[in-house]
């Protein structure tokens, strides 16, 4: 986990109207990822943003460079897209399948 927060102490964060977001994964700083079945039909998405998670994955599946979905999608933060990446990174490293991960956290 970054600097920017830990596992299980942090709150999710508040949306503009106030209220606190249904979800985000356990493993996951909830400053970096949420789903709602409000937005994108409960695609996971990095929090703040209607950017789906799963898009940064295929930009990185597909060889290209973080920078280049950066420039992309600018209301990604950089620190945001690194902790999915680690994320990424660590769930391959298990054996697990990234996009059934993501597909679990998805709230309908």
């Amino acid at each position: 986990m970054g600097a920017r927060g830990t596992i299980g102490k942090t709150k999710p964060p508040l949306l503009e109207s106030g209220r606190q977001l249904r979800y985000h994964p356990p493993s996951m700083d909830p400053s970096v990822l949420f789903s709602d079945p409000n937005i994108l039909g409960g695609v996971p998405v990095f929090t703040g943003t209607a950017v789906p998670v799963q898009t940064l994955i295929d930009y990185w599946e597909g060889g290209l460079p973080l920078y280049e979905f950066l420039l992309d999608f600018p209301a990604v933060q950089k620190w945001q897209a690194k902790e999915v990446l680690d994320w990424f990174a660590a769930l391959k490293k298990s054996g697990k399948k990234p996009a059934m991960e993501l597909k679990a956290f998805q709230k309908s």
